[in-house]
């Protein structure tokens, strides 16, 4: 534990900027984020998150809940219509409890996350002064702040897609 806190004190040091921008960006984020509750998209995945089961409520698109009297096993490991890493990630934080806080907990997070894997990529491609301002880009874009502050899968995707070439970037060199 006191080596991440010894490496995330450098990091702060090296890169303050970014430091002001990342509680910028945190405060935009959470600011009153449960003031809101779920509706449309982010409250169906919330309820199919909560018990990890695969149902659209509804009789136009059936799921593997009313194919068959009983459920089946396999039905668990996968969504007919999504894939279910995010349902799994949402699952483990609704054992916390099952509030509109924690329905939208790891999307915030999935959006700080894309925020500095924005920076250390652009730091990494160009240089710390145009990761900066990416990173100030990314902070006032009213789109990025939406979707970190909502539970649709978008910053999900967001967040996995940054990550993916953020390491294929490192493994390439």
């Amino acid at each position: 534990m006191k080596k991440i806190l010894d490496s995330f004190k450098r990091f702060v040091s090296k890169n303050k900027a970014f430091s002001i921008i990342f509680i910028i960006a945190f405060v935009l984020i959470f600011q009153q984020i449960s003031y809101v509750d779920l509706i449309h998209d982010d409250a169906i995945y919330a309820t199919r998150s909560i018990g990890l089961v695969d149902y659209m409520f509804g009789d136009k698109q059936p799921t593997p809940l009313v194919w068959s009297e009983a459920y089946p096993w396999w039905a668990n490991l996968s969504y007919h219509d999504h894939p279910p890493l995010i349902f799994i990630i949402q699952f483990f934080f609704f054992q916390f409890g099952t509030s509109t806080f924690f329905a939208k907990l790891p999307f915030a997070l999935f959006g700080l996350g894309t925020l500095l894997l924005t920076y250390l990529w652009t730091k990494k491609l160009f240089n710390q002064r145009v990761a900066e301002i990416a990173a100030v880009l990314l902070t006032l874009n009213s789109y990025f702040l939406w979707s970190a502050r909502v539970g649709y899968l978008e910053i999900g995707v967001t967040f996995f897609t940054l990550l993916t070439l953020f390491l294929l970037q490192k493994f390439l060199k």
